[in-house]
């Protein structure tokens, strides 16, 4: 998606109330905190399995996406009063607070959470001696 598609989303959840099923996507909720050694990224996904889940590592950040499959199930004598519930695609891009290392990284899903630990690379300071010119 662009920003142009986030504005319509965004429009179409706010004044029509619900979105239109052409702008139906979904953005995973994330908590990220650091530690005095690591960064630590937590996202919410219910309802996705690991296979239909990606992680990729740039310079800077990280880019999560995937697909929520709805469930199977028979449409006879069944009438929605109400779903909420996204599914679908749905995409993630965490831009990183700090520097990291990129070969220190442990990613794990458990209950319907991705946790993905990487280690802070602290700058390193010298002090530059100043000669007398």
């Amino acid at each position: 998606m662009n920003p142009i598609d986030d504005i319509f989303h965004i429009f179409d959840e706010l004044v029509i109330g619900t979105p239109t099923p052409a702008a139906v996507r979904w953005t995973p909720k994330a908590d990220i905190y650091l530690t005095e050694e690591d960064l630590i990224i937590e996202i919410e996904l219910p309802g996705v399995n690991k296979a239909d889940l990606s992680v990729s590592l740039s310079r800077n950040g990280l880019y999560i996406e995937g697909i929520r499959h709805r469930p199977a199930r028979s449409r006879r004598g069944i009438s929605f009063y109400n779903l909420e519930i996204d599914y679908g695609p749905f995409e993630r891009r965490i831009y990183f607070p700090c520097p990291v290392d990129p070969h220190r990284m442990t990613a794990t899903f458990e209950q319907g959470v991705l946790t993905i630990e990487l280690k802070r690379i602290r700058p390193v300071e010298y002090e530059i001696p100043i000669e007398e010119g």
